[in-house]
Protein backbone atom coordinates (compact mmCIF):
# COMPACT_ATOMS: atom_id res chain seq x y z
CA UNK A 1 0.00 0.00 0.00
CA UNK A 2 0.87 3.48 -0.77
CA UNK A 3 -0.61 5.19 1.88
CA UNK A 4 -2.91 3.68 5.02
CA UNK A 5 -5.70 5.48 6.84
CA UNK A 6 -7.91 4.82 9.60
CA UNK A 7 -10.86 6.90 9.36
CA UNK A 8 -13.85 6.71 12.00
CA UNK A 9 -16.51 5.58 10.64
CA UNK A 10 -16.69 1.77 10.49
CA UNK A 11 -18.64 -0.92 11.67
CA UNK A 12 -19.59 0.14 14.67
CA UNK A 13 -21.47 3.49 13.40
CA UNK A 14 -23.10 0.96 10.88
CA UNK A 15 -24.45 -0.82 13.67
CA UNK A 16 -25.77 2.11 15.78
CA UNK A 17 -27.69 2.88 13.29
CA UNK A 18 -29.28 -0.22 12.82
CA UNK A 19 -29.61 -0.29 16.16
CA UNK A 20 -31.90 3.07 16.12
CA UNK A 21 -33.35 2.17 13.16
CA UNK A 22 -35.00 -1.43 14.52
CA UNK A 23 -35.03 -0.07 18.33
CA UNK A 24 -33.21 -2.94 18.83
CA UNK A 25 -30.15 -3.64 21.27
CA UNK A 26 -26.44 -3.92 20.46
CA UNK A 27 -26.22 -7.75 20.96
CA UNK A 28 -29.20 -8.47 19.26
CA UNK A 29 -28.09 -6.32 16.05
CA UNK A 30 -24.83 -8.12 15.97
CA UNK A 31 -26.09 -11.51 16.22
CA UNK A 32 -28.26 -10.65 13.09
CA UNK A 33 -25.58 -9.14 11.27
CA UNK A 34 -23.24 -11.97 12.13
CA UNK A 35 -25.72 -14.29 10.46
CA UNK A 36 -26.00 -12.61 7.30
CA UNK A 37 -23.20 -12.61 4.24
CA UNK A 38 -24.67 -9.21 3.06
CA UNK A 39 -27.49 -6.79 3.94
CA UNK A 40 -28.42 -5.86 0.43
CA UNK A 41 -29.68 -9.43 1.18
CA UNK A 42 -31.09 -8.74 4.63
CA UNK A 43 -33.96 -6.65 3.34
CA UNK A 44 -35.02 -6.87 7.69
CA UNK A 45 -32.36 -4.21 8.00
CA UNK A 46 -33.87 -2.13 5.26
CA UNK A 47 -37.30 -2.36 5.97
CA UNK A 48 -36.91 0.99 7.66
CA UNK A 49 -36.44 4.07 5.64
CA UNK A 50 -34.66 5.64 8.40
CA UNK A 51 -32.06 2.30 8.62
CA UNK A 52 -31.44 2.68 5.10
CA UNK A 53 -30.98 6.62 4.94
CA UNK A 54 -28.23 6.48 8.06
CA UNK A 55 -26.80 4.05 6.07
CA UNK A 56 -26.59 6.41 3.03
CA UNK A 57 -25.40 9.11 4.72
CA UNK A 58 -22.84 7.21 6.80
CA UNK A 59 -21.35 5.76 3.00
CA UNK A 60 -21.33 9.57 1.58
CA UNK A 61 -19.47 10.56 4.55
CA UNK A 62 -17.37 7.84 4.40
CA UNK A 63 -16.41 8.23 0.72
CA UNK A 64 -15.85 12.25 1.50
CA UNK A 65 -12.79 11.49 4.20
CA UNK A 66 -11.29 8.45 1.73
CA UNK A 67 -11.67 11.44 -1.07
CA UNK A 68 -10.00 13.73 0.83
CA UNK A 69 -7.64 11.27 1.57
CA UNK A 70 -6.41 10.41 -1.76
CA UNK A 71 -6.70 14.16 -2.83
CA UNK A 72 -4.34 15.42 -0.39
CA UNK A 73 -1.68 12.42 -1.16
CA UNK A 74 -1.43 13.12 -4.67
CA UNK A 75 -1.15 17.10 -3.72
CA UNK A 76 1.93 16.08 -1.80
CA UNK A 77 3.59 13.24 -4.73
CA UNK A 78 2.20 14.64 -7.31
CA UNK A 79 3.03 11.38 -9.57
CA UNK A 80 1.44 9.35 -7.73
CA UNK A 81 -1.68 7.86 -9.36
CA UNK A 82 -4.42 6.34 -6.60
CA UNK A 83 -6.00 3.22 -8.34
CA UNK A 84 -7.18 1.70 -5.91
CA UNK A 85 -9.11 1.38 -2.36
CA UNK A 86 -8.93 -1.10 -0.25
CA UNK A 87 -11.30 -1.96 3.20
CA UNK A 88 -10.79 -4.02 6.18
CA UNK A 89 -12.07 -4.74 8.95
CA UNK A 90 -15.31 -6.58 9.86
CA UNK A 91 -17.67 -3.58 8.41
CA UNK A 92 -16.17 -3.89 4.97
CA UNK A 93 -18.52 -6.89 4.93
CA UNK A 94 -21.96 -4.55 5.19
CA UNK A 95 -24.00 -4.77 2.64
CA UNK A 96 -22.37 -3.11 -1.19
CA UNK A 97 -20.27 -0.91 0.76
CA UNK A 98 -17.49 -1.52 -1.66
CA UNK A 99 -19.40 -1.16 -4.73
CA UNK A 100 -21.14 2.08 -3.06
CA UNK A 101 -17.81 3.64 -2.65
CA UNK A 102 -16.10 2.52 -6.06
CA UNK A 103 -19.50 4.36 -7.20
CA UNK A 104 -19.35 7.19 -5.41
CA UNK A 105 -15.34 7.39 -5.96
CA UNK A 106 -14.76 6.01 -9.19
CA UNK A 107 -12.17 4.46 -7.93
CA UNK A 108 -12.07 0.25 -7.28
CA UNK A 109 -12.58 -0.48 -3.78
CA UNK A 110 -12.51 -4.00 -2.97
CA UNK A 111 -12.30 -5.55 0.85
CA UNK A 112 -8.78 -6.54 1.32
CA UNK A 113 -8.25 -10.00 2.33
CA UNK A 114 -4.91 -10.48 3.96
CA UNK A 115 -4.94 -14.53 3.81
CA UNK A 116 -4.82 -14.91 -0.19
CA UNK A 117 -1.51 -14.51 -0.13
CA UNK A 118 -1.00 -17.23 3.61
CA UNK A 119 -0.80 -21.01 3.46
CA UNK A 120 -3.67 -21.80 6.01
CA UNK A 121 -2.40 -25.14 7.85
CA UNK A 122 -5.44 -27.71 6.58
CA UNK A 123 -6.60 -27.80 10.24
CA UNK A 124 -8.27 -24.29 10.42
CA UNK A 125 -11.79 -24.27 9.14
CA UNK A 126 -11.01 -22.07 5.40
CA UNK A 127 -14.66 -21.30 5.14
CA UNK A 128 -14.83 -19.43 8.29
CA UNK A 129 -11.64 -17.88 8.31
CA UNK A 130 -12.59 -16.84 4.33
CA UNK A 131 -16.12 -15.01 6.29
CA UNK A 132 -13.58 -13.28 9.18
CA UNK A 133 -10.93 -12.13 6.69
CA UNK A 134 -11.49 -8.33 6.37
CA UNK A 135 -11.08 -8.15 10.44
CA UNK A 136 -7.68 -10.26 10.37
CA UNK A 137 -5.61 -7.47 9.05
CA UNK A 138 -4.41 -5.97 11.48
CA UNK A 139 -3.42 -9.40 13.48
CA UNK A 140 -2.26 -10.73 10.41
CA UNK A 141 0.29 -7.81 10.14
CA UNK A 142 1.68 -8.08 13.46
CA UNK A 143 2.43 -11.78 13.25
CA UNK A 144 4.63 -11.33 10.06
CA UNK A 145 6.06 -8.32 11.47
CA UNK A 146 7.03 -10.12 14.40
CA UNK A 147 6.18 -7.67 17.04
CA UNK A 148 4.98 -8.99 20.52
Amino acid sequence: PAVIRNISIGGERFTDAIMQGMGKEWNEVEKLENNQRSLSQANIFFEDVNVQRQFDLLITEFARDIRRTTEYYQSQNKNVIIDKVFITGGGANLGNLAQQLSTQLSIPTVIHNPLTKLSVPTSFDKKHLEQIAARLGTAIGLALRGGE
